[in-house]
């Protein structure tokens, strides 16, 4: 199933914050992170549900999900029927606190 790819305004402002401060010490590390954030949400897009749920509030109907990447980070994602959409990229050290926001913004 094709799903329409939608880029949220915080997964972009995350990745760019990160990429800023890995680009910082080293611009190799930095244009190989945003290589690879982009590889794997073309792996994501090709089967969003083969990665788990996001657990950090209730998530009934399973729509956001996660994957780790890099292993400091999880690209945190909502899977609908007619769209996929990038809702924010997180640190695995971050709290519940991060998720909850990124559950009450609206996305087109």
């Amino acid at each position: 199933m094709n799903r329409k790819r939608i880029i949220a305004k915080e997964f972009s402002e995350n990745a760019q914050e990160i990429f800023n401060y890995i680009d910082k010490d080293s611009k190799k590390n930095a244009d190989k992170f945003i290589a690879g954030l982009l590889n794997e949400i073309n792996t994501i897009e090709a089967n969003p549900e083969a990665n788990p749920p996001v657990t950090n509030f209730p998530n009934k109907t399973h729509r956001y999900r996660y994957k780790i990447f890099m292993k400091s980070f999880k690209i945190v994602y909502k899977c609908l029927k007619a769209s996929l959409i990038f809702v924010g990229l997180l640190h695995t050290s971050q709290g519940n606190s991060a998720y909850q926001k990124l559950r009450k913004t609206k996305y087109d």
